[in-house]
């Protein structure tokens, strides 16, 4: 029975680790996950375990740093998504509406 309740911690454990966290992290503050475990494996070789631990959260913050004071700041703001490339939005729509501006062009038949 201990057996049992030892296997599922680390089956929820290392699901949470390896799937969920990385996840999580993308879409938060928007690092890749290729990224982030880059990041990890470098600081690992160079640095040791206690490096890979705490390079995604120096990562993170750094980002924020550079987006808040050179971004927001010195050039005026972060660039504009167009709306064709929000995920769940049909990519043809930007297209469908550019014909739409462009139909007077037409030559009547």
């Amino acid at each position: 029975m201990a057996l049992y309740g030892l296997l599922t911690y680390v089956l929820v454990q290392s699901l949470e680790s390896h799937v969920i966290t990385p996840l999580v992290q993308r879409r938060t503050i928007r690092m890749p996950p290729a990224f982030t475990l880059a990041l990890q494996l470098i600081a690992a070789l160079l640095f040791g375990l206690i490096a890979a631990v705490v390079i995604i959260p120096l990562a993170a913050a750094g980002k924020v740093f550079i987006e808040e004071l050179y971004v927001n700041d010195r050039l005026g703001g972060g660039w504009q998504v167009e709306a064709a490339d929000e995920p769940g939005r049909n990519r043809t729509a930007g297209l469908r509406e550019w014909i739409e501006q462009r139909r007077w062009m037409r030559r009547p038949r």
